[in-house]
């Protein structure tokens, strides 16, 4: 579970909004993609919000791992398209 919450926090640290506003210089959160967004803070498909209750409710450990590898995906893909445009 520790490896979890590391992975979690480090995808948090890469990925979280501190990360978006230095990327993008969107301060304001004024520009978020929907996706990000939604990986952000989405209650109803994998976010960081979903699974940081799923660590703390002791999920089946294979489960929340994938959950977190499909996540760490789509925040990579969206911070691509970030840096790539320019925004």
């Amino acid at each position: 579970m520790r490896k979890l919450q590391k992975h979690h926090a480090n995808l948090l640290q890469l990925y979280g909004n501190v990360a978006y506003q230095e990327i993008s210089g969107d301060v304001f959160f004024e520009n978020v993609p929907e996706k990000l967004n939604e990986a952000w803070y989405s209650e109803d498909t994998i976010s960081f919000r979903t699974i940081a209750t799923s660590i703390n409710s002791e999920k089946d450990l294979i489960k929340l791992e994938s959950e977190l590898l499909a996540l760490e995906y789509v925040l990579k893909d969206e911070f691509k398209k970030l840096i790539d445009t320019g925004e």
